[in-house]
């Protein structure tokens, strides 16, 4: 028989990786968002899908949802704030007995973790194998969404073995049903068509708006999962354009990039890309399909202390999984000069 209780609960200590950066789209004709208000959500209906792994949360440490239950797109045309009420229904079985689980709602943009409503998460104790676990929790919102709202299960918390129950010390495999009758808010939908974003979208960004300079250092190659700082690969800044985002590119969608600058040194051919950095990717997608120098190499031969200006398009090949995109802008190493080394490129406003 499953127990569910509300806590006063310790908010694990988690890390993501990443910032950010944007430009946007139309804006919403009309459209008038009224708070406090109502959100639904059906967990089985997440962005992330119906079948989620938690695995070990090195960050923790304990075990925890990856990737987490993405409903940021649903609330994307108006983020839910302080006071509203989000009702989340759930219906699920998992495949290992879990002594407690922890079910929470996150905004993992601010600061990599903020829990909006942290004394209201769902409890749920003595989960079998196996077993359908079904239920709803009124959840009563005490902080805003400002990025992304997500879902995250936890276990093996800290707080849940202070209180006595037993660690699970292993991943588990969850799976979300449908729950009948219930429909997950999607505010697109409550605004009228003709004032709904449609088709094909152009993302324009301006480089030294969002980045008063950038600042290019040395990336270091990656072999299975450990960074190898003996060797460089190339010189790297990652530009966040994600708060200039409304909701997330898809395939079709032009980006401009337009940036006025001044680098510290010489840069023979300057690259750039733009890349989807959610968790839901594994906190990297290449979004061209085009990865050669003739389509990534935005400018060639910038001279020290000497202004430039870039005008480059991208067509989107590959959605990105949210709104957390950047541009990698590098330029290569050269083993024989070992250089150029890392620099700044400054911003230039008109």
């Amino acid at each position: 028989m499953k127990k569910i209780i509300n806590v006063v609960a310790i908010a694990a200590t988690v890390a993501a990786l990443f910032t950010s950066c944007a430009s946007g789209s139309k804006k919403d004709a009309g459209y008038v968002p009224v708070h406090p208000r109502e959100y639904t959500l059906d967990l089985s209906e997440s962005k992330s899908g119906t079948d989620i792994p938690v695995v070990y949360n090195e960050y923790g440490p304990n075990f925890q949802s990856s990737p987490a239950l993405d409903f940021t797109k649903n609330i994307r045309k108006d983020k839910p704030k302080a006071g509203d009420t989000v009702h989340v229904y759930y219906k699920f079985s998992v495949d290992k007995d879990i002594p407690m689980a922890r079910i929470s709602l996150i905004d993992p943009t601010v600061n990599y973790w903020l829990e909006l409503s942290p004394d209201e998460a769902i409890m749920i104790e003595g989960i079998k194998a196996g077993e359908i676990y079904e239920g709803v929790q009124d959840i009563v919102l005490t902080q805003n969404v400002s990025g992304e709202m997500k879902v995250y299960i936890s276990y093996d918390n800290s707080d849940f073995i202070d209180m006595g129950f037993e660690k699970v010390n292993a991943p588990s495999n969850w799976t979300f049903y449908d729950v009948d009758g219930v429909v997950t808010t999607d505010v697109a939908l409550e605004i009228p068509g003709a004032e709904a974003v449609q088709g094909p979208k152009t993302i324009k960004i301006e480089v030294q708006d969002i980045c008063a300079f950038c600042d290019i250092v040395t990336g270091h190659p990656w072999v299975n999962g450990v960074q190898i700082m003996s060797e460089i690969e190339n010189y790297q800044v990652d530009i966040s354009y994600r708060d200039l985002l409304e909701e997330e590119p898809q395939p079709g969608d032009k980006i401009i990039v337009h940036w006025k600058g001044k680098p510290t040194q010489d840069i023979a051919a300057l690259k750039c890309m733009p890349v989807d950095h959610s968790e839901s990717v594994g906190w990297w997608k290449v979004m061209i399909n085009d990865e050669s120098d003739d389509n990534v190499i935005i400018a060639r031969d910038l001279k020290a202390n000497e202004p430039f200006e870039i005008t480059k398009e991208f067509i989107v090949d590959t959605g990105a999984a949210s709104t957390d995109c950047n541009l990698r802008v590098w330029y290569d190493y050269d083993p024989e000069t070992k250089g150029p080394g890392p620099c700044i490129i400054f911003g230039i406003k008109d």
